[in-house]
């Protein structure tokens, strides 16, 4: 029998709290979990001009690409094209600046050419992977406390990519599973040691995208640019499995503590989610199999989907009116929000986290949802930022330029 999602109707949040028990059917969040961080109404701060290209990678509200920002409490780390830096987003001041140790030398060079990687955030430390002469990839780390620079490991590579044919994405750093950052450098995947400072293994043609527990989720390119999804352990670099169906326009993001949620092309579009130790994919309730099948095979990435770091994976439609969210340890899925949807409007997704999804309403109405019931928790919200921690939120305001931080404080 084909498993159905159940619809969720807009609720406020005093309903949710006054709701009978003997007839609520809306899932409760996890006991021990606590109430989850929502937008403040306070003064937005915005952030060093530096952060000004930013908004370049949102498109009609979504995000089409990573920010190169990560929050820790009320610093941001934001990646440029040249260097890492740390920023009060209470004051939007620029604490501290990191370069590489051997800067590239001055250039004509376009934000393809020598991208602003995403930095993650990594039990207190932050790393970022930049440019450096060689050519050479400097992977830093940094104290998130404090901005100070705290080691670096350098990696030669082969060439720089050169547009118009590169990957925007083309240098990342995909996860650190213990003391190994996995490494994406175009067609290339690292295993770096980060106490050490060495390359610990190397795949070529492999390109990492999604760590779930130690498993990378990625990719291999093959003969005529099919690709195939597979999962590597992190540690060595050991292939654990390899998907028998090969396809394109492939793209994979975590979807829990195990688990990665794969989309691509392969005779029409599909959406999977994968046990990324075995590449076993989860069953896919009949109402995501039809949203699925509505997409358009020409779009590239048609479906965000955002793990909330919690207990909850919250998905939707770029392009269409579509919002689903499953269980982030089962994979089971919770709820469903359509177009049809009495008294709804699915959102266009921008963060999620602990509980709580952040988006927008018809691309200007900014709104939170409950992660694991889908209902509204606010429906009128300062803002829908794309990063999250929870001190505070980051994101382009609805109108206006710029890149703005919001406060979070707990409601």
């Amino acid at each position: 029998m084909p498993i159905r999602l159940r619809p969720v109707l807009r609720l406020s949040t005093v309903a949710l709290l006054v709701l009978p028990a003997a007839c609520a059917r809306i899932v409760e969040p996890p006991p021990g979990t606590g109430r989850s961080p929502s937008p403040a109404p306070m003064t937005r701060v915005r952030l060093p001009p530096e952060a000004e290209g930013l908004p370049d990678r949102v498109l009609f509200g979504v995000a089409n690409l990573p920010l190169p920002l990560v929050l820790s409490g009320t610093t941001a780390y934001i990646a440029t094209h040249t260097s890492l830096l740390a920023v009060d987003v209470r004051s939007g001041q620029t604490l501290a600046t990191v370069a590489p140790a051997h800067p590239l030398r001055p250039g004509p060079r376009g934000p393809a050419w020598n991208p602003a990687a995403p930095p993650i955030l990594v039990k207190g430390t932050v790393v970022v992977p930049l440019l450096a002469e060689g050519p050479a990839v400097e992977l830093i780390q940094v104290e998130a406390a404090t901005g100070r620079r705290l080691a670096s490991a350098t990696i030669a590579i082969d060439a720089v990519p050169q547009p118009p044919t590169v990957d925007k994405q083309w240098l990342a750093v995909a996860g650190v599973a213990g003391t190994v950052a996995v490494l994406r450098v175009n067609g290339t995947t690292y295993g770096v040691d980060l106490t050490r400072g060495t390359t610990v293994w190397r795949e070529p043609g492999f390109t990492a995208a999604a760590l779930a527990g130690d498993v990378i989720v990625g990719w291999y390119t093959e003969a005529g640019a099919a690709q195939r999804a597979a999962g590597l352990r992190a540690a060595d670099g050991v292939r654990l499995w390899t998907d028998k169906t090969a396809g394109r326009g492939l793209s994979a993001v975590t979807g829990g503590p195990q688990l990665a949620v794969l989309q691509g092309r392969a005779d029409g579009r599909y959406l999977r989610v994968v046990q990324a130790a075995t590449g076993r994919p989860q069953p896919l309730p009949a109402n995501v199999t039809a949203a699925v099948a509505k997409v358009s095979t020409v779009d590239g990435d048609a479906f965000a989907c955002r793990y909330d770091g919690a207990s909850t994976t919250v998905c939707g439609a770029m392009w269409d009116d579509w919002n689903a969210a499953f269980d982030a340890t089962t994979g089971h899925w919770l709820w469903e929000v359509r177009a049809a949807t009495k008294g709804r409007t699915p959102i266009r997704l921008t963060a999620a986290w602990h509980g709580l999804v952040y988006g927008t309403e018809n691309g200007t109405r900014p709104v939170v949802l409950d992660a694991r019931t889908g209902a509204v928790r606010a429906s009128a919200a300062v803002a829908a930022p794309y990063v999250v921690d929870a001190a505070a939120g980051v994101g382009p305001p609805i109108q206006g330029d710029g890149m703005y931080a919001f406060s979070i404080s707990v409601q």
